[in-house]
């Protein structure tokens, strides 16, 4: 039976949390981010919440954003282990690893094996993780070991990376709801196949080579086009940087123009 546990969650899938989680009686929350290259957006990063009161495990239950861990050994081992996991290697390059993302781990913890698992959870006993779908899935580590290192060390080979636009429109959509409501009402009443909307819009912005938040922000843009919305509020619901905006921007300016090239060949 696990006794101790903790939380790593994503403020981006829900800005809450943090404030949440001091409410039902948390304490010592810890940005992940806190003196890393990424001090900066500590904020918006991931956040260590240890040994979670009951209040907020129910309330995080409803409103999943991240995972939960059980331990036996010190928590700093666990602090640090998953600081250490900030970068990890990718076809022969150093890239932002974001493992408190959802929809970015479900598809990792289906494709580990068992060393890989363990070498992911570090010192942990198990973690759990509620899916896309709303079922709760959880993983035993069969070799716990401290696996923490002072430069990147974990590797994301390619059968680790099974993404799923389904999945990923479906996640997409539930953010909207939770930071824009107004607006996902308005497009919900002009057309409720908002899904599929999605999905071509992400497929589309894969296409260009968009990742992540850019790729979210890119989609919901596309879906907004013909609604009131202005796009910064895309961007500021997705807390995107002046050099992320002006990414997405470009490839909506070449869809755009595509769009526009084939109407008049047509």
């Amino acid at each position: 039976m696990h006794e101790q546990s903790y939380l790593v969650v994503n403020p981006l899938e829900d800005k809450e949390v943090i404030e949440r989680f001091y409410h039902y009686g948390g304490g010592n929350a810890f940005p992940l981010y806190l003196d890393t290259e990424f001090d900066a957006q500590k904020e918006i990063g991931p956040w260590l919440l240890p040994y979670p009161p009951k209040e907020f495990l129910a309330y995080f239950a409803n409103k999943p954003s991240g995972f939960r861990i059980y331990f036996s050994d010190d928590i700093e081992t666990h602090i640090q282990h998953w600081k250490s996991l900030t970068f990890a290697g990718l076809d022969g390059e150093l890239v932002l690893f974001r493992y408190y993302d959802r929809v970015v781990l479900e598809a990792m913890l289906v494709s580990f094996n068992q060393k890989e698992l363990s070498l992911f959870l570090g010192s942990s006993e198990c973690i759990e993780i509620i899916s896309s779908v709303g079922s709760l899935c959880s993983y035993e580590n069969s070799a716990s070991q401290v696996s923490y290192k002072s430069e990147p060390w974990w590797k994301i080979e390619k059968h680790h990376s099974s993404y799923s636009v389904e999945r990923h429109a479906w996640i997409t959509e539930r953010l909207a709801w939770q930071r824009l409501p107004s607006l996902m009402k308005e497009i919900y009443e002009k057309n409720s196949d908002i899904q599929s909307q999605l999905i071509n819009h992400l497929i589309e912005g894969r296409a260009h080579r968009l990742e992540n938040e850019e790729l979210e922000a890119y989609s919901m843009n596309m879906l907004i086009k013909d609604s009131k919305q202005q796009s910064h509020d895309i961007y500021e619901a997705w807390y995107l940087d002046s050099a992320q905006i002006k990414t997405v921007k470009q490839v909506e300016n070449l869809v755009t123009r595509s769009e526009l090239q084939q109407g008049t060949q047509i």
